[in-house]
């Protein structure tokens, strides 16, 4: 048992039962528009105008969700309405066109629409298929209060539209049905009851019980053990009280009143802090939340007010309680229909089994979202998917997207095709790094792949790209055995390296590549790869099929946060002496020579100062060949990606000038804010110049200039880097052997040679 509770919704405190009021915090939609009613829940507001249009046209057929939550079922069904059912997807989203073939079908009177824990269904087309069919729509926002979509509010689509305000806010009770366009004047003329004061004092209890839960838990578990005492004397006396927030349909409940109490909070809440508040939250737990924990929805849209973190697990129930016992409210959403069942498509019935919701409500702190995504990691993350399964936390056996399908690309062509949606692809993924685009990979697969075979798996779900596993394969002495690798791997030096895939869809795509693996199963060697990386969950997943992995050390990539820092501030953070160093050869140098840092922005200027690069590396090695630039494979590859980044803006090829003479070259990359400090020169004539500690500073003033926040500089933990930097991203080399007679010769063979190697720097040691 820990100090930390987590509550499913937002609670009460004293301060908003008495703070003055100020209406205007609540001047907006639903609270502003002119035709809103409001009741006690929001099923009653949904009975009340089905009864209505019912009365009015006689009969009524309603097109429904398959995915609900059964009440607004119960209620439309006691209206006296005629149901037809229409698909929900996996992502909880409805296909206009599958609905309007149903309504060619069904002929129904009204389209009843479900905007999901706030994200919106595509109004546009809906509106226009009501529009052409004559048909009434409806928007069930009850999940969806304060969220925008095509910059309109939710709810003022429809020709009627019904929220239900506590689910959102720290109100006891209340729903709004608000009349967009007629208005039926039966429900303006509804006489509505007062619920009780013990319906009302009760929640009123629970929800100020609930807030002080979360701030001390003990205090608040022994307010709500006392609360449920007096609730279930209460239930022994018969005070009846009417519930919010349950499951099931009351006919003398119908005509229920919004409680004066609601009233009263509501017009001293600000729903705009409330909103940002529910968004930040949802942003802060998606930032710290494990990449193993499979997203229902892939970003956050502009507009959308989030009700709750829904997550995907294999078994709800099992997950649910592991997070209660550690003090976190998740909430099964949504677990059983409140019909035959015989209604729901596959994909309803999945999000009934494996639909979690995480609580994000603006009562939650940093460190709540903290603890909870610790929590959550343990539970349902990358963790809980090695291995053996416990108490049912298997997240690979859940899959989001069924309809994916892997696609080989095997040759030049099929990969520049590629290029409208890689990089599209690439932004909308965690492993979004200049070495993963296309420009660059293309690039070294054009002059640097010499003999091994392109072997690009794509992951799509109809015509969308979820994901790429950029490979090739390598034939591997002695035997010749096929290999898979990453492209980028060898020479030319391309750091975090991993596979890509859309934010929300990683799951999914990593079963996917992961099936496609072992249908063929060929060794990998994925190298140069993030420490925490997608590479690491597709071991997980083909380690549980009897692959055997090895994971070996692949490097240090050391950086400099920039962020926060002028060129002084991170002056005076680096040591003493190197400091005073800086600084001596920077004005030794300025007194001696006119010194001119210039950036590269012509392509003009880019040939040059590669040429000028190369012949630096050259005159430095006598000859030997430069590391970076030794064969013309090498000089044609490094031309062809300078090219391709200038003319996307990323390149960043600095030229030192003395008397405007280059006497050094800076090459690097910008890319999404981070500086990526990849190869230098320098003419060896002002060796005693120090002209690489002049060009890194004057490289480093030039970054914090131009606000980037990170300063990488990449593979290799050379001593000069420890002088600037103090921070380093650790890379992996991971292998994977399949279990047959291949996997077992190459892993054999990878292990002997590590360890002749080990034997011999011994030796060397010893000799």
């Amino acid at each position: 048992m820990t100090g930390t509770f987590v509550p499913t919704y937002q609670g009460l405190s004293a301060v908003d039962l008495v703070r003055p009021a100020q209406a205007p915090r609540t001047a907006c939609f639903p609270f502003d528009a002119s035709g809103r009613l409001a009741f006690y829940r929001a099923r009653n507001a949904i009975y009340h105008l089905c009864r209505a249009l019912v009365e009015h046209h006689g009969s009524l057929t309603v097109l429904v969700p398959d995915y609900n939550s059964g009440n607004e079922i119960l209620a439309l069904r006691a209206a006296g309405a005629r149901l037809h059912y229409y698909p929900i997807g996996r992502r909880m989203q409805l296909d206009p066109e599958a609905v309007e073939r149903l309504c060619a079908r069904h002929h129904p009177d009204v389209l009843y629409v479900i905007h999901y824990v706030g994200w919106p269904q595509p109004m546009a087309p809906l509106v226009d298929l009501c529009r052409r069919r004559g048909m009434l729509l409806i928007e069930d926002c009850a999940l969806s209060l304060l969220s925008e979509t095509e910059g309109r509010p939710l709810g003022s689509f429809g020709d009627w539209s019904v929220f239900c305000l506590y689910k959102t806010l720290p109100l006891p009770n209340g729903a709004l049905l608000v009349q967009n366009g007629t208005r039926l004047a039966s429900l303006e003329r509804l006489p509505l009851r007062d619920a009780g004061s013990a319906s009302v004092v009760g929640r009123t209890a629970e929800l100020v019980v609930q807030r002080l839960r979360g701030r001390a838990r003990l205090t608040g578990a022994a307010l709500l053990a006392m609360k449920r005492g007096l609730g279930r004397a209460a239930g022994a006396l018969d005070v009846r009280r009417a519930n919010v927030g349950d499951i099931g349909f009351a006919l003398d409940e119908v005509d229920l009143a919004m409680s004066a109490v609601s009233t009263r909070l509501l017009e001293r809440l600000d729903c705009a802090a409330i909103r940002r508040a529910r968004v930040e939250n949802y942003q802060r737990l998606d930032a710290e939340l494990d990449p193993a924990v499979l997203r229902v929805f892939p970003r956050l849209p502009d507009g959308v007010c989030p009700l709750f973190f829904p997550i995907l697990v294999p078994d709800k129930q099992a997950a649910a309680r592991a997070l209660q016992q550690r003090g976190i409210d998740a909430l099964e959403f949504w677990n059983e229909s409140v019909e035959s069942g015989e209604e729901m498509s596959d994909d309803a019935r999945f999000l009934r089994a494996h639909v979690l919701e995480l609580p994000i409500h603006q009562d939650l702190t940093p460190r709540h979202l903290a603890y909870m995504a610790r929590q959550v990691a343990e539970v349902c993350g990358r963790g809980a998917c090695s291995g053996p399964a416990k108490a049912g936390h298997h997240v690979r056996s859940v899959r989001l997207q069924s309809d994916l399908s892997v696609v080989r690309i095997e040759d030049e062509a099929g990969l520049t095709r590629l290029q409208p949606e890689w990089n599209e692809l690439l932004r909308a993924s965690r492993a979004n790094t200049p070495f993963l685009t296309w420009e660059w990979l293309h690039a070294w697969s054009e002059h640097l792949r010499a003999a091994a075979k392109l072997r690009v798996l794509c992951v799509r779900s109809g015509a969308n790209l979820v994901a790429v596993a950029p490979l090739v394969v390598r034939r591997t002495a002695p035997l010749g055995l096929p290999r898979l690798e990453f492209l980028g791997t060898g020479e030319a030096g391309s750091d975090y390296l991993d596979l890509i895939a859309r934010r929300g869809s990683e799951q999914d795509a990593i079963d996917a590549l992961a099936d496609a693996l072992a249908a063929e199963p060929v060794a990998l060697k994925l190298d140069h790869v993030p420490a925490s990386s997608l590479s690491g969950q597709l071991v997980d997943r083909l380690t549980g099929r009897g692959w055997e992995p090895l994971y070996l050390p692949g490097g240090t990539c050391p950086f400099i946060r920039l962020a926060g820092h002028t060129w002084d501030s991170y002056l005076a953070s680096v040591g003493a002496s190197h400091r005073a160093n800086v600084r001596r050869r920077m004005r030794t140098l300025e007194r001696e020579f006119r010194v001119r840092l210039e950036r590269v922005v012509t392509d003009a200027e880019r040939r040059e100062a590669l040429q000028a690069l190369a012949a630096f590396h050259e005159q430095r090695f006598m000859g030997r060949g430069s590391t970076a630039f030794r064969t013309p494979a090498l000089r044609a590859f490094h031309d062809a990606a300078t090219r391709r980044a200038l003319e996307r803006g990323w390149l960043r090829m600095y030229v030192l000038r003395l008397d405007e003479a280059p006497a050094a070259v800076m090459y690097g990359l910008s890319y999404e804010g981070r500086f990526y400090f990849y190869q230098h020169g320098f003419d060896e004539r002002y060796e005693r110049h120090s002209l690489g500690l002049v060009l890194m500073a004057c490289t480093i003033r030039a970054a914090l200039e131009e606000g980037a926040h990170t300063f990488d500089m990449l593979w290799g933990a050379e001593a000069y880097k420890w002088l600037w930097a103090r921070d380093a991203n650790e890379l992996e080399q991971i292998h994977l052997f399949p279990s047959d007679v291949g996997g077992r010769i190459q892993h054999h063979t990878v292990t002997s040679r590590r360890t002749l190697a080990r034997l011999l720097r011994q030796a060397q040691i010893h000799g």
